[in-house]
């Protein structure tokens, strides 16, 4: 992966961001008229509902603002008149993690946050993976970092709170360096990681831990998979509401997606779909879930697959409630639905169209040659589908 990135805001009536980093493709282009407090945007789908885009840019300037270095490989977060990324800074034993904001019309550097790497074996080129999290209600921002650290820092980068999550609740940190990005729920601050520690937590499991947002105190647990294939997954959960009842989805690190209720943390149902551990996010629409992944599936075959849940069950709903299953392997890019079609970017960089009611393909292409990055949907007004 790309260890440096920069920062490219795009001059027109609207602000936009462009997260410049080679792995991914031209659909990660952020357009934003408003805030953007995650990865995936307000509605955690990563549609926006900007108007009035730009059609070309270029890295040589053409609606260039600012530019500024940065070291890191997440996604940048905007918050009010703030861009906000995580990433690292120093050298040698002075090396650590950060959060740091820029001002969105001049790229002017407004404050950094450094904290230091605990107990943990991911290498340093791997740091400040997950990204960060912002709550338009306080101005909050949320950061879970590679050793365990969980931070929640005010508009001007002080800390408000925060959480030893390896002391507090054994956090395990793999090597592989890839962390849960926190999601903001309400009240509650959301996150999720795999762990161990004594009594009923002896057994690893992959955890969904639920905090008060403003105070960091602990409001629920919940354990809704069995024994974790991996130690260090990356799929962030989404809220929807289902039946009446408020969900988190999520992909675990058992290969399962689970739904768990949001506001107590008792576990609904759970779909079993591969061997390992799950790195995308679901997407919703409705009663259906859509999720993907690209390792061994549980009755052999090729390897990965689309998948669209009946989200109504409850208990084990592996054999009961799957709707339809394709294969493409997509182990890393998100899926986006919009208007009844799913766009899965597989892990060889090619973009597949699907019906979201059958499965069928309706077009695929080339974007590149590894599929990472998650597709971004905002409409320019003279393209239709």
């Amino acid at each position: 992966m790309l260890s440096n990135l920069k920062f490219r805001i795009v001059n027109m009536r609207l602000h936009y961001l462009l997260l410049r980093l080679h792995l991914i493709s031209l659909f990660s282009l952020f357009c934003l008229a408003s805030d953007w407090p995650s990865w995936r945007g307000p509605s955690g789908d990563s549609i926006s509902t900007s108007t009035g885009l730009i059609s070309s840019w270029s890295q040589d300037g053409s609606n260039l603002l600012w530019s500024i270095p940065f070291t890191g490989r997440s996604t940048p977060i905007i918050l009010g008149q703030k861009v906000c990324s995580n990433g690292r800074i120093g050298e040698g034993v002075h090396r650590q993690e950060m959060v740091a904001c820029f001002d969105v019309e001049d790229g002017r550097r407004l404050w950094e946050y450094r904290f230091n790497v605990y107990l943990t074996t991911v290498p340093w080129n791997r740091v400040g993976w997950a990204n960060i999290s912002g709550d338009p209600e306080t101005g909050y921002i949320f950061s879970q970092g590679v050793g365990g650290t969980l931070l929640c820092l005010d508009e001007e980068g002080q800390l408000v709170w925060s959480r030893s999550l390896a002391e507090d609740f054994g956090f395990f940190s793999g090597y592989g360096g890839r962390t849960q990005t926190p999601v903001v729920d309400e009240k509650r601050l959301i996150v999720t990681f795999v762990s161990g520690s004594w009594g009923d937590w002896s057994a690893p499991r992959h955890r969904t831990f639920a905090f008060n947002k403003y105070t960091g105190d602990l409001l629920w647990v919940a354990t809704p998979g069995q024994r974790p294939a991996d130690l260090n997954t990356q799929s962030t959960p989404v809220i929807a509401t289902i039946n009446s009842q408020r969900l988190l989805i999520q992909g675990n690190a058992d290969g399962s997606i689970c739904a768990i209720q949001a506001r107590t943390g008792k576990p609904v149902w759970r779909f079993r779909l591969s061997k390992r551990g799950l790195n995308t996010s679901v997407v919703v629409s409705g009663e259906t879930v859509y999720a993907t992944h690209s390792e061994e599936n549980l009755n052999g075959g090729p390897m990965g697959a689309v998948v669209a849940i009946d989200a109504t069950g409850a208990g084990d709903v592996t054999t009961t409630h799957q709707k339809w299953r394709t294969n493409i392997a997509a182990g890393f890019s998100s899926p986006l639905l919009k208007d009844g079609k799913l766009f899965v970017v597989d892990n060889s960089a090619n973009l597949h169209c699907l019906n979201a009611s059958d499965g069928t393909k309706m077009m695929d292409f080339s974007i590149g040659t590894v599929g990472k990055g998650s597709p971004v949907w905002a409409i320019k007004p003279s393209i239709t589908l």
